[in-house]
């Protein structure tokens, strides 16, 4: 019986825009050569896996009113691994417009900008433990060491990738916003904006050391 039930919950699935794109993921995998499975079908995070690199769906619930129902929800794509994988590119695309796109990680765009050691600038979790500030015993603690961190990138890179982009901190990601009609084509394609913005991070990343010492030093003295 719960086998049945299983089959037809994943049968429904597949009539979904995520279930969908997943059926062509099956058929480029096949064409590939490669195994290709889904964890979390139906759920608000499906995560896919083609051969050995994993993708993922993600639902946001947009226009609802807190404490009644309605509103509606969309299907988000990361944009990094849009323009990363061929093969998600295509299932992606094969569903038209289904699909919006979440913004790049900076850590990720630091990353594509070949900058040294861009975890230990551009990663929050490794700033923080660098600063002392990961204590999970400590809530207040751990809150103060993000927001400074999130604040220090904010006031260095902010400058030096508007007007294109601005920094915002979503989906426990700081993000580069487009803010331009330039920028948003870039979460699907690397393009001018986008280069733009990793002449930024370049220039940012000096700063970025001196930024976090000088805030969590204020922070000790208080």
């Amino acid at each position: 019986m719960n086998d049945a039930i299983e089959d037809s919950r994943m049968k429904e699935w597949r009539t979904t825009v995520s279930g969908k794109i997943f059926g062509k993921l099956e058929e480029i995998a096949k064409q590939a050569g490669v195994l290709c499975r889904v964890e979390g079908p139906g759920k608000m995070i499906e995560v896919i896996y083609f051969g050995d690199k994993e993708v993922y769906l993600r639902k946001h619930l947009r226009n609802a009113t807190v404490g009644e129902s309605g509103g509606t929800i969309e299907l988000f794509a990361e944009s990094m691994d849009y323009r990363k994988y061929p093969w998600w590119k295509e299932a992606i695309d094969a569903e038209g417009k289904s699909v919006a796109f979440m913004d790049t990680p900076v850590n990720v765009a630091a990353q594509e900008a070949d900058i040294e050691n861009y975890g230990d600038l551009f990663r929050p979790s490794l700033i923080m433990k660098r600063y002392g500030m990961t204590d999970e015993n400590n809530p207040v603690r751990l809150i103060d060491g993000r927001e400074i961190t999130i604040q220090s990138m904010k006031s260095v890179i902010d400058p030096l990738v508007a007007p294109d982009y601005k920094l915002d901190y979503y989906d426990d990601l700081i993000r580069l916003v487009p803010q331009t009609p330039e920028a948003v084509e870039s979460r699907k394609a690397r393009n001018a904006a986008y280069e733009r913005a990793l002449e930024g991070l370049k220039k940012a990343a000096p700063l970025l050391e001196e930024e976090y010492k000088r805030r969590f030093e204020e922070l000790a003295k208080k």
